[in-house]
This record gives C-alpha cells, sequence and structure tokens, in this order.
C-alpha cells in the first residue's frame, strides 16, 4: 500500500480542494447514519 505524505503541500491542497467541495448535507446524512449504526452496535455489544 502506498500513502501519500500528509506534510507534502501538494497532498495537503488536493485534500482541501476535496473538502472544499464536498456537499454539507450529505455528509451530516453519512454523519447521522454513522452515529445510529454506532449506538446500535454499542447497545449490541452490552
Amino acid at each position: 500500500m502506498i500513502l501519500p505524505d500528509a506534510r507534502s503541500d501538494d497532498v495537503r491542497a488536493r485534500v482541501a480542494d476535496s473538502v472544499a467541495r464536498l456537499d454539507r448535507r450529505h455528509e451530516s446524512e453519512a454523519l447521522r447514519w454513522a452515529e445510529a449504526v454506532s449506538e446500535f452496535d454499542e447497545s449490541e455489544t452490552r
């Protein structure tokens, strides 16, 4: 597996560009789903 060096200015610029283009509505939906699943999983493991 090859991972880019996160300290590279080029990598940082590409990540910043990707983050700037995220759709807040879709990201919020994904976070709500992840939270719902983690709560479900948490109650199942106890």
